[in-house]
């Protein structure tokens, strides 16, 4: 008796999804016809920054001189990114193209002295920093924020990356990787 249950349902079913199969199969037939409708490609809107591709490269983590380092490299020889922690100060470093005009091995002081705005947005914070040039053979600018500065925490803990922007420089995507919390703890 048990048996023949099985084999009613098995009939049942298998009639169901055959039924089911054809009446899918004349519907797709009856659209062949039919014209496709061409994919719409969006272009990416880079208004987001969660939403710009990954600016190419890795952070790395140093210790050195009783400094923590936090550095972004890309395919540069120099990274285009730094994190430092000393005494108590956590300082923002970006490769900057401003100086790197040379004639004959000098540098242009002119560009590089010029001071210009950081602009860091995280998910929950955008933050606006004046910059400082370092001197020396690679153009810099440099912004200090105290170990406490609650814009530090928004880059640690933002939506997986955050944006660095220094007007007439090409825009950062940096991911918020381990390296950049670990700088800021050292500094606290």
């Amino acid at each position: 008796m048990k048996a023949s249950l099985a084999f009613a349902a098995a009939g049942v079913a298998l009639t169901f999804g055959l039924g089911a199969a054809v009446s899918i199969a004349q519907t797709a037939m009856d659209g062949a016809n039919a014209p496709i409708a061409a994919p719409i490609i969006a272009e990416q809107d880079d208004e987001s920054y969660l939403d710009a591709p990954q600016t190419p490269g890795d952070w790395v983590y140093d210790q050195e001189r009783g400094e923590s380092l936090a550095l972004y490299q890309s395919t540069a020889p120099r990274p285009v990114f730094t994190i430092r922690c000393s005494a108590g100060v956590v300082s923002l470093g970006r490769a900057s193209s401003a100086g790197q005009s040379q004639t004959g091995g000098q540098t242009d002081q002119s560009q590089e002295s010029a001071s210009r705005l950081l602009s860091i947005s995280t998910e929950t914070v955008k933050a606006s920093l004046d910059t400082y040039p370092v001197a020396g053979p690679e153009a810099i600018l440099v912004a200090d924020l105290d170990a406490n500065d609650p814009l530090l925490d928004a880059m640690a803990i933002t939506k997986g990356r955050f944006a660095v922007e220094v007007e007439g420089e090409e825009t950062l995507y940096l991911p918020a990787w381990v390296e950049v919390s670990r700088v800021i703890e050292d500094c606290r």
